[in-house]
């Protein structure tokens, strides 16, 4: 299913929060409900046929649909997944997963060594986009690199917010 990144970032009181998330959650929608209606079209089926039918093809049928249902969690997992930054409180909190499965880092702001933006495509001359992600160098952990592949000029904006809120405003 085709998802396009989306990210955000703003000021929630004395917090700052960039939050990037996956948009095309409809699309999955659809996939989930239509699997469900072709598992419970197949469950029917198998349900009034099952004395006509040679094993082997049912325990083929029914493995069919145990992977469908298994795929469900997946789907969701992967199309609910965010990235969420959060810079408050003397910490800088990030949280990466889905609603299945989350993962979750901490760091005293003093640990945060620096932040910056690195391009991953430099290719203006053909018209596209200049893209990066955003490093940061938390002391005591190896470099994250968030927000991968969005505007290098959009990055550079939210680094600078991050920065401050990091940091604190400079005079």
């Amino acid at each position: 299913m085709a998802s396009k990144s989306l990210l955000d970032c703003r000021w929630a009181g004395e917090d700052l929060v960039v939050r990037e998330w996956l948009a095309g959650q409809s699309q999955a929608k659809m996939a989930i409900a239509a699997t469900g209606v072709r598992l419970a079209i197949s469950g029917a089926l198998v349900a009034s046929e099952w004395h006509r039918t040679a094993v082997g093809m049912l325990i083929f049928i029914i493995a069919i649909m145990g992977l469908a249902v298994g795929l469900v969690p997946l789907v969701i997992q992967q199309s609910w997944r965010e990235t969420v930054l959060r810079v408050g409180d003397g910490q800088m909190r990030l949280m990466m997963g889905g609603p299945l499965a989350r993962r979750r880092w901490s760091w005293r702001l003093e640990q945060v060594l620096a932040v910056r933006v690195i391009a991953t495509q430099v290719r203006e001359d053909d018209g596209a986009p200049v893209l990066g992600e955003v490093e940061i160098l938390p002391e005591g952990s190896p470099p994250l690199r968030l927000f991968t592949d969005h505007r290098e000029g959009m990055l550079n904006g939210m680094v600078v917010e991050i920065e401050r809120a990091v940091r604190g405003p400079v005079d």
